[in-house]
């Protein structure tokens, strides 16, 4: 029996792709702190990314809000209903044990700078700074607080007034405010529009 091939249709290709880079600019950031924290790691760096900051509780903090948890489980089974195999204690154990090794972690690496860490967090919370750190990078038992922007133009027009304040204010806690700059490009190209 021969097997029929299908016709396709090739609509239109481009080689060069053109397109609005500004719906893009967050992926920008990311990306740029992705890669930062790759080449801190080659270089010997111990790394911890700021966005992880969730798991990371104040001393005054509930370490586990149950009622959101809940919520989310719930919504959950709206989702998957009867193919949601894991229970609600089941579901709550297993996050409370992720967050645990999480806290544990972030405490093996801010050894004995992990209350100056805290009060550093708890005064960008307290005086609403519009800050919070990017990555967190130690070397050789200095600890760097990081910003990381995705090009020069973003360092400009970001890192001033109460951010900057945000940054340098590390400096009062011992930790080394930092900055990095790199120019991440994203392009697109062989560009196909293929009706199959």
């Amino acid at each position: 029996m021969k097997s029929k091939k299908r016709n396709r249709k090739l609509k239109f290709e481009l080689h060069e792709v053109e397109f609005s880079r500004s719906r893009l600019v967050t992926y920008y950031g990311n990306i740029g702190e992705i890669i930062a924290e790759e080449v801190l790691k080659k270089q010997g760096f111990e790394t911890w990314l700021g966005t992880r900051r969730y798991a990371f509780m104040q001393d005054d903090e509930e370490p586990l809000n149950l009622s959101r948890l809940r919520r989310h489980y719930n919504d959950l089974i709206l989702v998957y209903g009867d193919t949601l195999k894991e229970t609600w204690e089941e579901y709550r154990d297993e996050y409370y044990e992720r967050h645990l090794k999480a806290v544990q972690k972030i405490e093996v690496f801010f050894g004995d700078k992990l209350e100056d860490y805290r009060q550093y967090s708890k005064k960008l919370k307290l005086d609403e700074y519009k800050y919070f750190p990017d990555l967190i990078a130690k070397k050789n038992g200095k600890i760097y607080v990081i910003e990381v922007k995705s090009s020069k133009r973003a360092r400009k027009y970001y890192l001033k007034g109460e951010k900057l304040r945000g940054l340098m204010l590390a400096r009062e806690y011992g930790f080394i405010p930092t900055v990095i700059t790199l120019e991440v490009q994203i392009e697109a190209t062989e560009f196909e529009l293929e009706e199959l």
